[in-house]
């Protein structure tokens, strides 16, 4: 979500608060509006997320073999091809690159 089109959202959301509370003319469904109020939470706080500390995990992993998605806003996932060698090396890795974070 880029700045511009969360306050964009917010505006909505305003808009939609004072329909509902002022006006009581609701002009959205609840689930409308919790979703969109989901949607701007979620986007202020990956905000406050510290990308200079996953960047140093990320390469603090990938220099001990570990490779991860590059950003903090996506999931790793095992498949049947990591087995418990692989499982044990990734977790090895993380612990060790975790005493460097503090």
């Amino acid at each position: 979500m880029t700045n511009q089109i969360y306050k964009q959202k917010i505006t909505l959301l305003k808009k939609w608060a004072y329909a509902y509370y002022v006006d009581d003319n609701p002009i959205a469904t609840d689930e409308e509006y919790d979703q969109l109020y989901h949607e701007v939470l979620d986007y202020e706080t990956a905000k406050k997320s510290n990308t200079e500390r996953f960047m140093k995990y990320f390469y603090g992993l990938l220099d001990n073999g570990v490779f991860i998605a590059p950003s903090q806003f996506e999931c790793c996932f095992t498949s049947i091809k990591h087995n418990d060698e692989v499982v044990e090396k990734t977790l090895n890795a993380i612990e060790e690159v975790f005493k460097t974070l503090k």
